[in-house]
């Protein structure tokens, strides 16, 4: 293994200290985490392909008889959530630093742009949760994403099945249907490619953020 050395360095270009008003980017409103189970089912009635899967399973559509397993989000977990690994996030000071993501529960990745401020544009964001499921059957995940700048894009993984690309823009809440048999654990796996848009600024790009809230289908309405 190569020994690192001490030398003495020589600046052959200075770096340019950019004035604040050229980091200033437009504000998105943070939104709140949706907890209401009739804005779910909502979501999952309006999804593509719900009317084949709840004729499979009518009662997935019924949200008085879910019950609440876990919640995933940047500043709290909840329910039998045991770890949140959030992987290749951007911190952009001023506007998507951590400070600022704790205090609006979000946090964002940034696959386009920002190049001015030597961005890498990487492809590699990715939300891993990790929960306990209590008992064999149905469950819906609820994903809560907005995005910044234009559309963006999303893959979602439930254990090993791929939910495939999910192209959006703005504020949405998108469900999932898993039936767990026999499985007292499992992976939801998140890993965000934005997608480009017009191109306004350079940095003005791609962001993107998420709030996962699942939901057991149990025979009990919840308290």
């Amino acid at each position: 293994m190569a020994k690192f050395k001490l030398v003495q360095g020589k600046s052959l270009q200075e770096a340019r200290l950019p004035a604040r008003k050229e980091r200033r980017v437009s504000r998105t409103r943070a939104v709140a985490q949706t907890m209401d189970p009739r804005v779910v089912a909502r979501a999952l009635k309006a999804t593509y392909g719900a009317p084949e899967v709840i004729k499979q399973v009518p009662n997935l559509i019924k949200w008085n008889l879910w019950l609440l397993t876990a919640t995933f989000s940047v500043c709290q977990k909840t329910g039998t959530a045991t770890f949140l690994d959030i992987w290749d996030s951007d911190h952009f000071d001023g506007f998507t630093d951590m400070k600022r993501n704790l205090e609006e529960c979000r946090v964002w990745f940034a696959a386009n742009g920002f190049t001015f401020w030597d961005s890498p544009e990487t492809k590699t964001g990715r939300i891993n949760c990790y929960f306990r499921a209590p008992t064999a059957g149905d469950y819906i995940c609820n994903v809560q994403l907005q995005s910044y700048g234009g559309s963006a894009q999303v893959q979602c993984l439930i254990d090993s099945f791929d939910f495939g690309p999910l192209p959006f823009n703005g504020t949405i809440n998108q469900t999932n249907a898993r039936n767990f048999d026999k499985r007292l654990r499992a992976i939801l796996s998140e890993w965000h490619k934005s997608l480009a848009s017009t191109r306004r600024q350079n940095y003005r790009r791609q962001l993107i953020h998420t709030t996962c809230i699942l939901s057991h289908r149990g025979k009990s309405t919840p308290n």
